[in-house]
């Protein structure tokens, strides 16, 4: 399949660190695998593993290195994501976290 779902939450981008943080220590199990942000005029990226960096460092790299996202897990109501892409978006005066899930992680129970 090979296609997402895309959910987008928005914020002022003066509140959107918070914002972030508050809606991750909500989910049940959030873990993140890697965090990839560009360097270098964006020819090369970076990552990090999830022992070097915590749920707010991780908001951090999004909010300085604008095309940074990172991929982790979570659950719902006993309902594992795995593989979801979350990534950070400003827009003028706003911010929007992005969340893409799998489709197959909807679809395959």
């Amino acid at each position: 399949m090979g296609s997402y779902i895309n959910i987008g939450l928005t914020s002022k981008k003066t509140n959107i660190r918070e914002s972030i943080i508050a809606f991750f220590k909500r989910l049940n199990e959030f873990a993140f695998y890697k965090v990839y942000f560009p360097q270098k005029n964006n020819d090369e990226w970076a990552s990090l593993n999830d022992k070097e960096c915590s749920i707010e460092e991780t908001v951090d790299y999004c909010l300085r290195y604008e095309m940074a996202y990172f991929i982790g897990k979570f659950t719902i109501d006993n309902k594992r994501f795995n593989n979801v892409e979350f990534a950070v978006e400003k827009i003028d005066v706003d911010a929007c976290l992005m969340i893409k899930i799998p489709d197959e992680e909807l679809l395959k129970d």
